[in-house]
């Protein structure tokens, strides 16, 4: 498992290179538009009932994918509505549910409920939206390294969390939302 994980990681970033020192930004914003993309499908996919067909996850995926290269591409020319109406509304509503009901599903271990299965299903898109948008318009404006940095501090208290979890963890943090959790 760690072993795949250090190849995909490899591999990834050899992509995210080579996009970061292209002089086009549309290479490194497309490149976050699919990786939103993907975590829009596998949220999906791991929150929408069974009963659901297969191709909804792939199919809301690939709309959220065309959409965010429509905005790239109005903000590469100078489109600012967007940009202001996710900034304002989008970003700070989906912050503020994630805060409140994240927090709440995982003390409460019930993000499996029927209800919230759905809820969350359908949060995926503005919470990878606004993720999303944060990241291209945080590489618009502030640069590539800015974002890379970002980025790699997430990795680096990911990598640390996994590590310290499996050397010193005892408690489970949330059994029934992720059994490999632990509080350390």
């Amino acid at each position: 498992m760690l072993g795949q994980r250090i190849l995909t990681a490899i591999v990834l970033l050899a992509i995210l290179a080579g996009a970061l020192w292209s002089d086009n930004p549309w290479w490194f914003i497309a490149i976050l538009a699919f990786a939103a993309a993907c975590a829009t499908w596998e949220w999906l996919r791991l929150t929408l009932s069974p009963s659901f067909p297969k191709w909804i996850p792939v199919g809301v995926a690939g709309v959220l994918f065309a959409g965010m290269l429509s905005l790239t591409a109005s903000w590469l020319s100078g489109g600012d509505v967007a940009k202001e109406w996710i900034g304002l509304i989008v970003v700070p509503l989906v912050a503020l549910i994630w805060l409140l009901g994240a927090t709440t599903a995982v003390l409460l271990g019930r993000s499996d409920a029927p209800g919230a299965s759905l809820a969350w299903s359908l949060f995926s898109v503005p919470a990878c939206l606004a993720a999303w948008s944060v990241l291209a318009l945080s590489y618009v404006h502030e640069g590539g390294w800015f974002v890379i940095s970002l980025l790699a501090l997430v990795w680096v208290a990911d990598i640390a969390a996994y590590f310290v979890g499996r050397a010193i963890g005892k408690r489970k943090l949330a059994p029934k939302v992720s059994p490999g959790k632990t509080i350390a």
